[in-house]
């Protein structure tokens, strides 16, 4: 009786706002078609980068024990893009295995730019981006660093960053995970849909999303890190080129909570 209630008021919510209430300045919309990688679609070629410090350094069991949770990621995405008629394959990820005299976090990008200039012998993301697709013939390829450390303060697992290069010409697009207290693929999911795109639907200052996310969208990989991508997040990587009844719900009666 109570999960027919809670749907006949998520119905009446959704059937109640304005049809065009997706104003474009919505802040849930802006990271849409921002950056390098746009549209989360054709054949994908992840590049998982397993890095180790002086203090948090990987073995090669605590590698391979990732490996299943990363293909069971891959393979979540291949079926939800196929629940929005998407074509998508996941199936030719790769990993790097890296050492650096630095620590990590997420405030000082430091040994990102260590990474990129020492290993990988280019002077930004792009560059490295526009070689992985020559040689994988992929439509895209994502970047996810793998630190070995605990997350940081605020229960944070992961980032996912957009930057200037040094140079100041060229978008710099990449994830990393903080693995030094378990890893789920979950995590992974969750990071990758914001390089393309995708936004929170966390509480950051009490103001309610998170509740109205749960009414509408009930359980999704923006708040729970789950294999469940909601409208919202399918318009925002490129799954849908317009926004559902549920999606405009939330955009209008979260417009003024940020």
């Amino acid at each position: 009786m109570l999960k027919l209630i809670s749907k006949i008021f998520i119905a009446l919510l959704i059937l109640t706002i304005p049809v065009n209430v997706a104003a474009q300045n919505h802040w849930a919309l802006q990271a849409r078609n921002l950056g390098p990688s746009k549209i989360l679609r054709g054949k994908v070629s992840m590049m998982v980068v397993y890095v180790s410090t002086p203090r948090y350094r990987w073995s090669d069991y605590e590698i391979k024990s990732t490996f299943n949770p990363i293909w069971e990621a891959a393979y979540a995405m291949e079926r939800e893009a196929r629940r929005y008629g998407v074509n998508l394959v996941m199936n030719g990820w790769k990993y790097y295995t890296v050492s650096i005299p630095m620590e990590c976090n997420s405030n000082d990008l430091t040994w990102y730019w260590y990474v990129m200039h020492n290993f990988f012998r280019v002077q930004n993301m792009q560059d490295y981006h526009n070689a992985l697709r020559r040689m994988e013939n992929a439509n895209d390829t994502p970047v996810i660093f793998m630190l070995k450390r605990p997350k940081e303060p605020g229960n944070v697992i992961g980032r996912t960053h957009l930057v200037t290069s040094y140079a100041g010409n060229w978008n710099e697009e990449f994830s990393f995970i903080f693995c030094g207290e378990g890893f789920k693929g979950g995590y992974l999911f969750h990071e990758l849909m914001h390089q393309y795109g995708a936004m929170d639907f966390y509480d950051y200052n009490n103001e309610g999303v998170q509740a109205v996310a749960r009414k509408i969208f009930g359980r999704t990989c923006m708040i729970d890190n789950e294999y469940i991508v909601d409208s919202l997040t399918a318009y925002l990587i490129g799954w849908l080129n317009y926004l559902p009844k549920d999606a405009q719900a939330f955009l209008h009666y979260t417009e003024n909570k940020r």
